[in-house]
């Protein structure tokens, strides 16, 4: 509640139960006051810090989006490689046994 409603509140209670009545239960009222001023506060500070971490976390995503732009997707398969290159002699199976059917120590 802003403090002109709880002005007007305490001023109806106070003409509805008059001065000795009112003066009973001022001490309630002013804690009353009092609590309501503190959440108010932070209520302030609180849509603050929102405001703050939702501007950070912004800032945060933006960030993140150009590092992820930044990684390459995959290979370019546009070039033949060298390895393709250089393999492209037959490949003769023969030449890894010797006379007797056995694979060769030494290639």
């Amino acid at each position: 509640m802003k403090e002109e409603d709880i002005k007007q509140i305490t001023d109806s209670i106070k003409e509805k139960l008059g001065e000795e009545s009112y003066a009973t239960i001022s001490d309630d009222i002013g804690v009353l006051f009092t609590k309501n001023t503190e959440v108010q506060n932070q209520i302030v500070e609180l849509n603050n810090e929102k405001d703050s971490l939702a501007e950070k976390n912004s800032k945060l995503a933006s960030a993140n989006a150009s590092l992820l732009q930044q990684i390459p997707m995959g290979l370019d398969n546009s070039k033949p490689s060298q390895i393709d290159e250089d393999n492209k002699e037959p490949f003769n199976f023969k030449s890894l046994f010797d006379e007797k059917g056995n694979f060769k120590k030494t290639l």
